[in-house]
């Protein structure tokens, strides 16, 4: 009656109803097979996962919400300032479902890219903690009892549980990611029948894979086997191993199975297979091949210069710090030198990191300009009520009263937007965060969303409070 208009609904939104539930059962079902599938999978790969997921969760709740903003029932169980404020905010059901949309989907982009956010995790680093490089190569084995008794003298009991890995290493460029030119002559290290039997241990962990050049059960078990030499003639290319990073965006080397060939000084051009990526680990810009190819290639690369130690203990503990403090000193005269391969790992990952965190600072950037938009809709909606609203301030609706209903009608819009793109996030962020495999800002997730709200809510207070400051018998004097 305020409004000018008599609209009956009953019989006109059935069928669409039904449309909207079937529509957020489908998105459910999805959602639900999306994260079964997440569980199962790792890395990039389970954060698409469960991406989709909340993608179909975001498409469930708006299809929900929407049924609910045009069910034909009328409700009258309540009457006060906030249930009527939600009345008018779904007076006009479309563009309240744009509106919300719009926030919702923007929400859900900011927190679901953060499921893409890699963190170092036990399979990047293999289970070593420290990383070893020397500046000239070491010719005895480490592990050997009588070796340590010989270099560490007493203090050799420091290194009871722990153990390296030694590789050869052909020195080059680096083709991780934190290069950014390509790489013509990447570094190589040659890896051992000693290192292979080592990642076969029962209870041994090995780096994580993201992909090996066949479907044998046992060669999927033992992916490092594809490196030892095989019966075939010397002219098949060199199976090597490299991590995806480096191999994708280093190399261009696109698929397990692909065959390349880089050109070495020493060597001339050398044609290379790759049989396995590794899963974002501390292996990468190498690439990784036999140390019986190794030794054919580069033959003047002599004794190990690349080691990884497991010392049993955990990141910055007294112990770690004992054990590369005595390799260190005892070793020093071959330059050896120690990083944790969590640091290093986060290095590597941070590149991806970065782009990450700039991403979602112009996505909330976006929807910070956005809340100023909902604000304008919010504007056009009280032009379009002055009438109504001047008219039950003249029969005796105070001004404040009418500025928290419109007020509330603001929040109820920016909320419901909000609390959908961050529930179709959380099924994004929180199955792949328990799992391990995403670091989650969730400080400044929740400090982007807290802003957004606060600011938010601020310009439509404002908005409201000027558009209502007309006397009711200007607003009622003029024409519609």
């Amino acid at each position: 009656l305020l409004v000018g208009r008599l609209e009956s609904g009953m019989g006109l939104v059935a069928r669409p109803s039904r449309v909207r539930l079937i529509v957020a059962l489908v998105a459910g079902l999805a959602m639900v097979a999306a994260l079964l599938a997440g569980t199962r999978l790792g890395g990039e790969m389970q954060a698409g996962a469960f991406l989709g997921a909340g993608a179909a969760a975001l498409t469930m709740l708006l299809a929900v919400l929407s049924y609910v903003m045009r069910r034909d029932e009328a409700r009258t169980a309540g009457f006060g300032l906030v249930y009527l404020a939600w009345r008018n905010a779904v007076r006009n059901p479309t563009r309240s479902l744009l509106t919300i949309g719009l926030v919702a989907a923007a929400t859900f982009l900011i927190g679901g890219v953060s499921a893409f956010r890699m963190s170092p995790t036990k399979r990047g680093t293999g289970g070593f903690d420290l990383q070893a490089i020397t500046s000239r190569p070491i010719f005895v084995d480490l592990n050997d009892p009588q070796e340590r008794e010989s270099r560490f003298g007493g203090d050799a009991e420091e290194l009871a549980g722990t153990h390296v890995l030694a590789f050869r290493w052909r020195r080059g460029d680096d083709a991780s990611c934190n290069n950014p030119f390509r790489a013509n002559q990447p570094q190589v290290l040659g890896v051992t029948e000693d290192v292979i039997a080592y990642f076969e241990g029962a209870e041994v962990l090995d780096f994580g894979w993201a992909g090996v050049a066949s479907d044998e059960p046992e060669v999927q078990e033992h992916p490092w086997r594809l490196l030892l030499p095989s019966n075939e003639s010397t002219g098949e290319p060199i199976p090597v191993v490299l991590d995806k990073n480096t191999a994708m965006w280093g190399l261009q080397i696109y698929s397990v199975g692909q065959e390349f060939t880089i050109d070495y000084e020493e060597t001339g051009p050398l044609r290379m297979r790759a049989v396995g990526f590794l899963d974002n680990t501390v292996l990468q810009g190498r690439i990784l091949m036999s140390d019986e190819q190794f030794r054919r290639r580069f033959p003047e690369q002599q004794g190990e210069s690349y080691f990884l130690v497991a010392t049993g203990a955990e990141d910055g503990s007294e112990q770690q710090s004992a054990v590369r403090a005595l390799l260190e000193d005892r070793l020093g005269d071959v330059g050896f030198s120690t990083r944790p391969t969590s640091a290093v790992l986060s290095e590597l990952l941070a590149v991806q990191n970065t782009y990450l965190s700039t991403f979602q600072a112009l996505g909330a950037l976006g929807l910070l300009l956005g809340t100023f938009g909902l604000a304008t809709v919010q504007l056009r909606g009280v032009l379009e009520r002055r009438r109504e609203l001047a008219l039950m301030q003249a029969i005796g609706f105070a001004r404040p009263r009418l500025v928290r209903l419109v007020f509330w009608e603001n929040a109820w819009l920016l909320v419901a937007g909000l609390g959908v793109g961050v529930t179709s996030a959380a099924l994004v962020l929180v199955p792949h965060w328990w799992l391990g495999d995403a670091s989650v800002p969730w400080f400044d997730l929740a400090g982007i969303l807290l802003l957004v709200t606060a600011i938010g809510l601020t310009t439509g207070s404002l908005a409201t409070r000027g558009m209502l400051g007309l006397r009711p018998h200007d607003a009622l004097s003029r024409g519609s």
